[in-house]
């Protein structure tokens, strides 16, 4: 039971899962496939080879705080399983480390009865994960990219005469330079403040 008392959806219908290799989307899609369901959607988020204000992305470098980023992937499929009670499994799998054009970053699959809950899970599950999980990206691109420890970047993060520690993304004081290198995933298709209580406080 969750704390409000709510039933927790069991543990085999859902999985959150933090992968370094290649994110295996026929397994995902063969676990998904249940008899009850008439309907699997698949999500995938892929390097692409431009971001806002450049050209010439080559790769994407990910990381994450691995347990809480564990525990708000399950949070977030949990939250789609009381908006859709009906939804059969929801899988949610998040590359880290370096990813080079066309590499899937994010995977998420959805089983369903019909296939209008499992499109809406499935863009529920992306925006909120995006908005939600503890998962940062850097891009490297032609123009070359920033870095948190380099001694020689003037936003070098490591600075030991700046106070704040704006490697610490909790650190809302020293965020800014951390983000000259690394960007949380967020967007602002969709608003899902509210929705995952602990994870999304505002």
């Amino acid at each position: 039971m969750t704390p409000d008392g709510e039933a927790e959806a069991p543990s085999d219908t859902r999985i959150g899962l933090l992968v370094e290799a290649r994110i295996d989307t026929e397994e995902l899609l063969k676990w998904a496939t249940t008899p009850s369901c008439g309907a699997v959607v698949l999500f995938l988020g892929v390097v692409r080879d431009h971001a806002e204000g450049r050209h010439g992305v080559f790769g994407m470098t990910y990381e994450a705080y691995t347990d809480p980023a564990l525990v708000a992937m399950t949070e977030v499929a949990d939250a789609a399983r009381r908006l859709w009670p009906t939804v059969g499994r929801i899988a949610i799998v998040h590359r880290v480390g370096d990813l080079i054009l066309s590499d899937a970053s994010v995977a998420v699959v959805v089983s369903s009865p019909h296939r209008a809950e499992a499109f809406e899970v499935g863009r529920f599950c992306i925006d909120t994960l995006k908005e939600a999980v503890p998962i940062w990206k850097k891009e490297h691109w032609s123009g070359g990219d920033t870095d948190p420890t380099d001694p020689t970047d003037p936003t070098d993060p490591t600075d030991p005469t700046d106070p704040t520690d704006p490697t610490d993304p909790t650190d809302p004081t020293g965020s800014s330079k951390f983000e000259s290198a690394w960007a949380l995933g967020a967007h602002d298709l969709r608003s899902v403040s509210g929705t995952i209580q602990g994870v999304v406080t505002n």
